[in-house]
This record gives C-alpha cells, structure tokens and sequence, in this order.
C-alpha cells in the first residue's frame, strides 16, 4: 500500500518529481521493457530494458535495430538501478549496473557499444566484446574479461545516477491521472461477444475509453476502429487481471492502463503497449510487441518491438502544470520513497 499512497498524491502533478529530466512518452518510445522494480527474466527481450531494482534470472537483451536507451542521464541497452544477481546476455548495446554485480554478463555483439558499468562491487564475472570496456566503481572480487582492444577499470569510485524514484513517480502519477480521464466522443470497448472484442476510438485525436478487464480476459480482441495517426488509451479497472484474450493485430498506437491492478497474468499473446506500473506482472503465453511497463515482472514470453524497430507510436494527454511549491513537495516524497526502499532493502 505504500506505493499507492505516493501515486496517489503524485496523481495531482499530471507528471512526476524528475519531470523536469524524464519525458514519459519519450522513454515508452524508446524502452520497451521498462520494469519498476524487480525483474526475473525467463525470456529474451527483444529492444531495450530498464530495471529499477534486481535483475535475475537468464535472458538475451537484443537491441533489434534499437539504440541504446537514454534514463536521466545514463544510457544503455539494459539499465538496472540495483544489482544483478542474473546472466543477462546484451547484444550490441551496454550494460549499466548502478549496484553490484553477483551474476554473470556477457556483452556481445558486432555493432554498437558493448561496454559493462558495475557501480558497486564485481562479484561475478564480466566479458565483453571489442570494443567493450568495463568500469567497476568497488572492488572486483571475481572475473573481468575484455576482449579485443577494450579497458579495464576497477575502483573508480562512480556509480551511475539512476533515477530509480523519479521512475516509479513518474509512470505511476501517468497511470493514475489517464484513469481519471472521461470517455471520448464516440469511444466505447465491445466486450459482448468473446470472439469480436474491439475498441471504437471515436473522433478525437487521442481516445479515451474506460471498461473492465472484460475486454481482454477470454476470446479473440479483433483490434481497434480507429482513423491514421490516432491514440487510443483504454484504462480497464480491476485490481487482479488475467489476459487470456488473442490480441494478434498488431496496435502501435493503442495502450492499455491497468491503473489499480495489484497482479496482471498474461496468458496468451497480445500486441499492444500496456501500463501497469503497481503491478506483480507475470508475462506467459505468446508475448507481446509493443512497450510493456510494470512494478515487478516475472517474464516468461518475449517482449519485442513492431517491426523490428518501433515501439509505442502513440501520444499522451497534455499534463496541466502545477505550481512551483508542489513539484517541491512531490520531490520531498520522492527522496522519502528512495530512503524507505533502500532501508528495505538493507
């Protein structure tokens, strides 16, 4: 519940403390895997990846035609805020590790960057790829392996920067404030018949529909009735969410918001973007192309991208700013958040 008190006064800004340096829509055009908190990978990514806290488990991260993602100020293929206990294996992109690295990473790849940063200590192994470097900020107590031409580098005393509240703030205040918004003209979900789920977006450039989880737990979801260039955004309530419904069109400008799910299950593959940033995910069945965001994941089909290259193509609602006493107030609960999750954590 704590997360949810902090949305829930975040929810006023139409943004989030950070703002001012994270872009929302930037970031679900440019990450398609971006996971709050704890990510356990069964299964390959294929685009970019951020983890707000752990990263475990065993996993490919190919870019596939991505260039590396940029969050706050530090850029990479797969960016974790904490540390890695896993065996991610980056394709052509670096690796950033705000913390410590307890697992095994491989940095491969013809093309790209595919240098290692490890903020803490090294207590695993590391190789990269020419031109890879590794820098670790702390001690290496295990294996350091650049190939070819690149450095190596230990005890630099850098960690990177992520903005690991700034995140959660950011996409949980999104979530909340789109539940807020009222249909549009004309939008409206079908969800009598099980086998012609739908979505009629109306007439406005960005389509709002609010419905329940009806809409995608059985049948077949035949797409949206939308018009070129236009965003749908269809916010479905619900506290515990399976997707069980065939979403096979692909939809590049339509996102789901599950903005009260506590757990979302996905059964069955479904091509959209979907935001579910309190939520436990567990991704199962045939994966989803499009821009997936969560609290924590346990990821067991493949997140890919439309096309080899593209995620979320849709837009947002205009946020409505706020004064210059609030964003102070929403940064001070910011900071509050990050002190309580890192004394959690100890």
């Amino acid at each position: 519940m704590r997360f949810l008190f902090v949305a829930g006064v975040l929810a006023l800004s139409g943004g989030a403390a950070g703002a001012a340096s994270l872009d929302a829509l930037s970031l679900l055009k440019s990450i398609n895997n971006i996971v709050l908190n704890d990510l356990q990978a069964g299964t390959e990514t294929e685009g970019t990846v951020y983890v707000g806290g752990n990263y475990s488990g065993a996993a490919p991260v190919n870019s596939d035609n991505l260039g590396d993602a940029t969050v706050g100020g530090v850029t990479g293929a797969l960016i974790v805020g904490g540390s890695n206990g896993g065996a991610p294996n980056v394709n052509n992109g670096a690796t950033v590790i705000a913390g410590d690295n307890n697992g095994q990473i491989n940095a491969n790849g013809a093309t790209g960057d595919n240098a290692v940063t490890v903020g803490g200590d090294n207590n695993g192994f590391v190789q990269t790829a020419q031109p890879g470097a590794i820098s670790v900020g702390g001690a290496n107590n295990g294996t350091l392996n650049a190939q070819g031409a690149g450095s190596v580098a230990t005890n630099t005393g850098v960690t990177p920067s992520v903005p690991v509240a700034e995140m959660i703030a950011l996409f949980q205040s999104l979530s909340l404030d789109l539940s807020l918004l009222a249909d549009t003209a004309g939008a409206f979900a079908s969800t009598s018949d099980q086998n012609q789920l739908r979505v009629t977006s109306g007439s406005e450039t960005i389509a709002i529909v609010n419905t329940t989880s009806a809409l995608v737990s059985n049948g077949t979801f035949l797409g949206v009735n939308d018009f070129a260039g236009q965003t749908t955004i269809v916010n479905i309530a619900g506290k515990n969410i399976t997707v069980g419904a065939n979403g096979n069109n692909n939809e590049p400008n339509l996102l789901f918001n599950f903005f009260e799910a506590e757990t979302v299950t996905f059964n069955r593959s479904f091509n959209a973007s979907f935001l579910a940033p309190f939520a436990n995910v567990t991704l199962n069945g045939g994966g989803v192309n499009g821009t997936f965001v969560s609290f924590n994941m346990t990821q067991n089909a493949e997140i890919r991208p439309y096309n080899d290259a593209n995620l979320f193509g849709g837009d947002l609602p205009a946020p409505v700013p706020l004064p210059a006493a609030a964003w102070m107030l929403l940064a001070g609960l910011g900071g509050l958040f990050a002190a309580s999750r890192r004394k959690t954590a100890a």
